[in-house]
């Protein structure tokens, strides 16, 4: 996935198409429209701009793709499903735009990436942490 790579370097070694089919494999119905609708977003943006898919294009026009689509002004603050907005009263919420789109792909993406090994690691994970019991767990009869 072209577009994960470039949104966050090292997601196909790290194999995050895998895991979002996956994940979105067992998701609402509603929240794979979305996923589906952003991608199409940004295929349409290539389209748009170059008349070749996303993955068709060299670096340098998937980087414009992606730098106009994460510098636009979000339009719809609550289409990844947070509310960071509020519309005034008796108004409708903007459609999503471009930014909107992004913003969620994005947001698949990193949380796939950095719940890999490679991600974790990233992180400063080193596999050597572990716990002798589950904190904040008093009862007996222990968990193995």
């Amino acid at each position: 996935m072209a577009l994960a790579e470039r949104t966050v370097p090292g997601s196909m070694g790290a194999q995050v198409n895998r895991f979002l089919d996956a994940a979105l494999s067992v998701d609402t119905q509603e929240s794979q429209q979305k996923f589906v609708a952003s991608l199409n977003a940004l295929e349409g943006e290539a389209l748009r701009r170059f008349t070749k898919p996303f993955t068709d294009l060299a670096a340098n026009q998937q980087e414009e793709i992606l730098t106009a689509a994460s510098t636009a002004h979000p339009s719809s603050p609550d289409f990844s499903g947070e509310k960071n907005g509020e519309t005034q009263a008796g108004t409708r919420p903007s459609a999503p735009d471009l930014r909107d789109y992004f913003d969620h792909l994005k947001g698949w993406v990193s949380l796939a990436y950095y719940s890999s090994e490679a991600g974790m690691k990233e992180l400063g994970w080193t596999g050597e942490n572990f716990f002798e019991g589950f904190p904040g767990c008093e009862h007996a009869g222990g968990h193995s």
